[in-house]
């Protein structure tokens, strides 16, 4: 019992003077945290952001805790934007994101965190887009406190192989520069950096960034080695210290013949000569030089200044709805985001004049450093295009079709080419595919992503941008006829009145008359372009009258039908069929179509099949480069047969139009489809 005691007091005791030294290091840190928080009083923190035009806002927290509370809060509403916002934060975290944040972030504290107006926190601007360039880094006041907030990825331009239209990705930065961007904040000054990644991929980055040889787009390289008439391109670039691949070489070398820059033989053409002295992206150029040569330059001027430089569009987090309906005034229902751009542009000018320039791109979500950069980018354009001859001293008579929206849209068509996607119309919905990704999303703050229906066939792009799937950014609705003659070459078919694009993956179906038609006009249209470019001085207006007139008739609208090929995909038939004879007498389409492919001498068809989540079944039959897609069905075996039975009827549907009209006889399906196959005729050959 006594020992029981004097247990007891010692455990006391300790207990008593373990309270005692805890206490004190309790005392000792509130004393150095109102030390801290007087020094925070006396020198407010700045955080740095990455972006253009971002406002102060202050605030005070109303303890001690609520200090270090409020800092780690912040960045924790910072991460949470970009994971919710990851399209916006691969294009930099910007007055376009950053403010919207900071807004947030101090109404919501305000009211959690009762904060007074007392300048603790300053969020202030060290980078901007501003016409001077002295203003682009800004120094930090003296005596202040950096919070430097770094991502572990960038955005950079890339040339990898296979792909024709991604212009930038997500890709991981290196440790330089995270060690120069955690220098930003504490180099000169006393300062902060949070890092938005463990430590684990901070240890794991590469020590340096990749020449900019092996992540940056090749095309406009390409034009100026030709320029300097050093020989090969490949050969050239192969000499580098860290040459890029051969076949991202390839690629830029193939797109710059296709836009009509480079000729078969990889000499520069008349058109390459003058993009190779435009300061902006080969696509682009040819863009401005066809809108001053088709007399509709100033609304092309605008759009390929826009698309030089950040979108002046602004998406606020907590607006985004009213930003959305703003952008979709400017679009006047004309299904274009670059004829938007072009509206907001005029009637920034004509604010401007009045003296309300600010106040417009208040009430209508634009970034005035950017319009004021586009106009800057206008006057550059227009001093380098008349120093070539192609435009006038006044420009008048550069314009006089400007008010020909469909002209403009054929030649926003001829520049973005080939970044095209094919709009799908379903009964309640529509979809979008392009060549390169399948399937694609429209980029939320595109207008044509507000419409329900888009009444033209195919979308033109300049820009695609990828982080789960792939979003179009910019677009605008063209037709046909606009893809005819301002798109890429044009070949025959395999029937009269079918017209192809793009190695087959692009298909018109028309009269033959028509088709012939369209071949002719194009040819003659590119001969006039060649004159044009040989000879800046002719007027092509006069030259070929009846032609461009023929040309402005044509854009306006059309009859002609185009589908996209996606995926070596066939074309369906305009028209149903009845499948009814395919599986009548209780024929098996499956066996049918096998048999018709192995009597025509190729192998047997291959079937693919998909679980839906709607517990269906959907089959896709393959054979001879083509792909046939059925339709839903309960089970793997209807499925595959509904493939089959569309097959047939495709193939029924074409070798039927192949027929004369004066043939009245009933046709001859399994004839009619093994023509439609190419039936090669086996024969055995004896040893001469």
């Amino acid at each position: 019992m006594n020992t029981y005691r004097k247990g007891g007091r010692e455990m006391q005791m300790g207990f008593l003077i373990f309270m005692i030294y805890l206490l004190s290091i309790v005392l000792i840190s509130v004393k150095l945290l109102l030390k801290t928080l007087q020094s925070i009083h006396q020198n407010p923190r700045t955080i740095s952001s990455q972006g253009k035009g971002v406002e102060s806002y202050h605030f005070r927290p109303a303890s001690c805790f609520e200090v270090i509370l409020d800092q780690i809060t912040f960045v924790s509403s910072i991460q949470t934007w970009i994971n919710l916002n990851p399209i916006v934060w691969n294009y930099g975290l910007g007055s376009n994101g950053l403010c919207s944040v900071l807004s947030g972030i101090r109404v919501n504290k305000a009211q959690v965190f009762k904060f007074h107006l007392y300048p603790i926190f300053k969020i202030s601007k060290f980078h901007t887009v501003a016409g001077n360039m002295n203003d682009l880094y800004l120094r930090a006041a003296s005596k202040i406190k950096l919070i430097q907030i770094n991502s572990p990825f960038y955005t950079k331009g890339l040339n990898l192989s296979g792909q024709r239209s991604v212009s930038e990705f997500m890709r991981e930065t290196n440790f330089c520069s995270v060690y120069l961007r955690r220098g930003r904040a504490g180099r000169v000054q006393p300062g902060e950096c949070y890092h938005l990644y463990p430590r684990c991929v901070y240890e794991a980055f590469a020590e340096y960034q990749l020449p900019e040889l092996l992540r940056t787009p090749l095309n406009s390289l390409c034009l100026q080695i030709k320029s300097l008439q050093v020989g090969s391109i490949g050969k050239f670039l192969s000499a580098a210290l860290q040459p890029p691949e051969p076949l991202a070489v390839q690629n830029a070398i193939e797109f710059l013949k296709m836009i009509g820059a480079l000729d078969e033989n990889e000499n520069l053409t008349h058109l390459g000569k003058f993009l190779s002295v435009l300061p902006v992206d080969p696509k682009l150029g040819k863009m401005l030089i066809l809108g001053a040569i088709f007399s509709c330059f100033d609304p092309i001027l605008t759009i390929v200044a826009g698309l030089s430089i950040r979108d002046p569009f602004l998406l606020p987090q907590d607006k985004k709805d009213l930003a959305g309906t703003a952008k979709s005034r400017f679009s006047a229902k004309d299904y274009s985001d670059h004829m938007a751009l072009v509206r907001a542009y005029e009637g920034w000018r004509d604010a401007e004049r009045e003296g309300s320039a600010y106040e417009y791109c208040w009430r209508n979500f634009l970034s005035v450093q950017t319009l004021q950069a586009i106009h800057s980018l206008r006057k550059q354009f227009s001093y380098i295009l008349k120093d070539a001859g192609l435009l006038d001293a006044d420009g008048v008579a550069h314009n006089r079709l400007s008010h020909n929206q469909s002209l403009v849209r054929a030649i926003i068509c001829s520049g973005l080419f080939p970044g095209i996607a094919s709009v799908v119309h379903r009964e309640t919905s529509m979809s979008f595919k392009t060549m390169d990704d399948g399937p694609v999303l429209l980029y939320a703050n595109s207008v044509n992503a507000r419409y329900q229906t888009i009444p033209y066939p195919w979308l033109v792009f300049g820009e695609k941008v990828k982080v789960n799937t792939v979003f179009i950014r910019d677009s605008t609705g063209v037709s046909d006829s606009i893809l005819i003659l301002f798109g890429g070459n044009l070949n025959h078919g395999a029937m009269d009145g079918h017209l192809t694009m793009l190695e087959g993956y692009v298909d018109f179906f028309m009269d033959p008359s028509l088709a012939e038609c369209y071949v002719k006009l194009k040819e003659e249209l590119d001969t006039l372009l060649q004159k044009k470019l040989q000879d800046p001085s002719m007027d092509i207006h006069k030259e070929g009258k009846y032609l461009m007139l023929s040309v402005q008739e044509l854009v306006s609208g059309d009859q002609c039908e185009g589908r996209f090929v996606f995926g070596r995909e066939s074309k369906k038939p305009r028209e149903p069929n009845d499948s009814s004879r395919f599986t009548k007498d209780g024929t098996n389409p499956k066996s049918l179509l096998q048999t018709l492919l192995m009597r025509a001498g190729h192998s047997p068809p291959k079937y693919k099949t998909k679980h839906l989540k709607t517990n269906e079944f959907r089959a896709l039959v393959e054979f001879k480069g083509m792909q046939f897609v059925g339709k839903p069905r309960r089970n793997k075996a209807l499925a595959e047969r509904d493939a089959a039975i569309e097959a047939l009827a495709w193939l029924t549907h074409t070798s039927d139009n192949n027929r004369e009209e004066e043939d009245n006889s009933p046709p001859d399906v399994t004839d009619n489809m093994l023509k439609l196959l190419g039936k090669r005729r086996r024969s055995k050959r004896r040893p001469g």
